[in-house]
């Protein structure tokens, strides 16, 4: 019989398992037992091949050429519950079954095929719907920060009741930190459902330099800038600000040396 098993020469094959409808990190755990079991011939039960996917979830086979190993991923979608892997074992002439965490050596799983996941419906739950009546969103001033999520003055917990989406233009994108006008999605999850969308902007915290808050310091009979200062804070000269000269309407392409009236230009950076 033609094995479905390539290129297995070491290593382990792990077994790992993704819930819910928001991509995270795979749960891993570390059970090491194996039985054989019989068909189940159970209607409850949904089931998909490796690498197929349908309404109750997925399931697919990764190959690790440096650790030599396989991975079997299970991705289980909302509405049902994952409850077993099973696949054919040669050297038995038996199924064996699987479940989150089993670990198969190699040579075992060289004689193991038509890998089949099985999934079964879950109870629905009475999940609270999150809308703009009832969820408050408070941002850090002048940040995409989210301060807190409350339903009904009730504090609502990052990752566990709901997730945060940002976006400029109707497109996704990335936490904003650049300035610009934003919006930022609360989706429940959990036992918490809907959405919930604020619009906010960021503000440029740059400072601009006039005649009024700067004060420029020269050195005596000379184009030399001492110290540029804004309010209370001197600047750097290799960070905050760049010096020009004019002579007149006329821009100079260095530092004045011969007598005469020249105007400094200081021009803000950073």
């Amino acid at each position: 019989m033609k094995r479905s098993w390539k290129r297995v020469t070491a290593g382990i094959m792990a077994l790992s398992m993704v819930t819910g409808s928001v991509p995270f990190e795979p749960i891993s755990q570390a059970v090491t037992s194996m039985t054989a079991v019989t068909a189940s011939a159970d209607e409850t039960l949904y089931s998909v091949g490796a690498g197929g996917s349908a309404d109750c979830g997925s399931l697919y086979m990764d190959y690790d050429d440096e650790e030599l190993e396989y991975t079997l991923r299970v991705t289980v979608n909302e509405g049902y519950e994952f409850v077993k892997i099973t696949a054919w074992d040669e050297n038995l002439g038996d199924e064996v079954e699987y479940t989150n965490g089993d670990h198969v050596d190699a040579t075992t799983a060289t004689f193991q095929h038509n890998f089949t996941a099985y999934f079964q419906k879950t109870e629905e739950e009475s999940k609270i719907e999150l809308d703009d009546n009832n969820t408050v969103i408070t941002l850090a001033e002048n940040s995409a920060d989210i301060v807190s999520v409350k339903y009904n003055g009730q504090t609502l917990s990052e990752n566990t009741d709901y997730y945060v989406l940002y976006q400029q233009n109707y497109a996704q994108i990335a936490k904003p930190t650049a300035p610009g006008v934003y919006q930022v999605a609360i989706a429940g999850m959990g036992g918490y459902t809907g959405w919930v969308f604020k619009t906010f902007s960021i503000a440029s915290t740059k400072t601009t330099l006039t005649a009024e808050n700067t004060t420029v310091t020269m050195a005596d009979n000379s184009a030399e800038i001492e110290s540029v200062v804004v309010g209370e804070t001197t600047l750097s000269a290799t960070t905050d600000y760049t010096v020009s000269y004019k002579q007149g309407e006329t821009d100079l392409e260095s530092a004045p040396t011969e007598p005469g009236t020249y105007t400094a230009v200081i021009t803000g950076t950073g």
